[in-house]
């Protein structure tokens, strides 16, 4: 009796029941944080910095909560949350430098115009140079390894114990490209960088059995980013 009551109270086990849960609630926490934004009239930048915090806080509060030990589990079906080796950091954030100067050639290759009004909000306020865009850069950077916690560690972790590795794979890139469609929905060969981005960061979590170096990697891409857009945009 104790050791079944034991197992009921205790931690649930990543599968994608629980990742899918823990996605929706973070999901769901950064909708919300829009929608009071919108009502209270909140400015676009709090609004952003509200939904950020928010919703990186409730998934990490949420995986801690309901995963435990599991999050440093650094197997395939584990979380792996744990930092991993120097060396392997500095290749991720190399791969993700190299990725950002990537995207950057192609939109020099194919100088695509993109209206304005068609930008998405965090599109919009890092165009503008001065406070409000570092803001939204240093927003970026901090969501990076949030993200990967998300979807390199919880998600893949939790669907690759239930499906496999090869619809965990396919589904954890397919949902990641899905949620960035604002950011290149305006130019469609841009996907093509984001399915580089989700494939890379895996490849570095299940190559070196850690979040660190996927994370480094995201942040070297958008660290990328924030470099050429605050570039031309202090060059008028």
């Amino acid at each position: 009796m104790q050791s079944g009551s034991t197992q009921k109270n205790g931690p649930s086990i990543l599968n994608a029941k629980t990742a899918t849960c823990i996605l929706l609630l973070y999901f769901a926490t950064e909708a919300i944080c829009d929608i009071l934004a919108g009502l209270t009239g909140l400015s676009e930048i709090t609004g952003l910095v509200l939904s950020s915090v928010l919703g990186g806080g409730v998934m990490i509060f949420a995986s801690i909560v309901l995963l435990q030990k599991q999050l440093k589990d650094i197997g395939p079906t584990g979380s792996a949350w744990v930092g991993g080796r120097l060396n392997a950091i500095m290749i991720g954030l190399i791969i993700g430098f190299a990725i950002g100067f990537s995207e950057h050639v192609l939109t020099l290759i194919a100088k695509p115009h993109i209206p304005y009004q068609d930008l998405s909000t965090l599109q919009r306020m890092v165009l503008i140079p001065g406070l409000q865009q570092w803001i939204c850069i240093i927003v970026v950077l901090l969501g990076s390894p949030v993200e990967e916690m998300l979807f390199r560690g919880v998600i893949y972790g939790g669907y690759r114990k239930t499906f496999g590795p090869m619809w965990a794979a396919i589904s954890t890139t397919l949902i990641f490209v899905a949620i960035h469609v604002p950011y290149y929905s305006h130019f469609a060969p841009a996907v093509i960088v984001y399915i580089a981005l989700a494939l890379s960061a895996l490849w570095c979590r299940l190559r070196w059995n850690a979040i660190g170096p996927a994370a480094a990697l995201h942040i070297g891409y958008n660290l990328m980013v924030a470099f050429w857009i605050v570039y031309r945009t202090s060059h008028r």
